[in-house]
């Protein structure tokens, strides 16, 4: 249901930050760019928790069930990341879909 309430939004911001490129540009602004990320974030956050995993499993501990945010954030610690860097994650996790929320006139 998510992707039926905001394609209307996704849509529109999509065609108003495209106009005047190319079909190529577009292509790979719009379908090539966010694979190679995804992909990318799926093979450190995944990697990182796959090593979590085994590291607790070796010392005979069982992780507990943390909610996105929270795992995000011990990741984040255990890679030395705090302060100004964590937080601008975290700002920019939060920020990002907030041009799609926005009335986008075309």
């Amino acid at each position: 249901s998510w992707w039926i309430a905001w394609s209307p939004f996704v849509g529109a911001f999509i065609a108003k930050i495209s106009r005047g490129r190319t079909i190529r540009e577009f292509i790979h602004g719009s379908l090539t760019a966010p694979v190679l990320f995804s992909f990318l974030w799926i093979t450190v956050f995944g990697g990182s928790g796959i090593k979590m995993e085994r590291a607790a499993a070796s010392k005979g501990l069982c992780c507990p069930n943390w909610n996105l945010t929270d795992y995000t954030l011990i990741q984040l610690t255990q890679w030395e990341i705090k302060g100004t860097g964590a937080a601008s994650f975290v700002t920019t996790e939060h920020a990002t879909p907030a041009p799609q929320k926005s009335l986008v006139k075309l």
